[in-house]
């Protein structure tokens, strides 16, 4: 589990797949959709906000995907867009 801020990130299983979410609370769709433009643009891999919902302790929210193998090659890039997300959402918040 990885919480930066708002940010919210968490890897699962079911022993045999792999998988996870990053999420962010407190924040209007809008933004979603802005975050997941810039860092597509920032990270060099395309970042969508999916339609799919998640609950957290009764909070609906929606996920960003982006592709994901259990690799070396895709190793760093949850964390990565976990920190991109947060740090544009800080620069956004500072931009008022």
């Amino acid at each position: 589990i990885e919480r930066l801020g708002q940010v919210f990130r968490s890897r699962v299983t079911d022993g045999k797949k792999e998988g996870g979410f990053l999420v962010v609370f407190d924040c209007p769709e809008v933004v979603l959709e802005m975050l997941a433009e810039q860092a597509s643009s920032r990270l060099g891999f395309k970042v969508i906000v999916s339609n799919l919902r998640c609950s957290i302790e009764g909070t609906v929210l929606r996920s960003f995907d982006y592709e994901w193998y259990p690799t070396l090659e895709f190793a760093d890039r949850p964390s990565d867009l976990a920190r991109t997300i947060a740090e544009t959402l800080e620069g956004m918040r500072i931009a008022g």
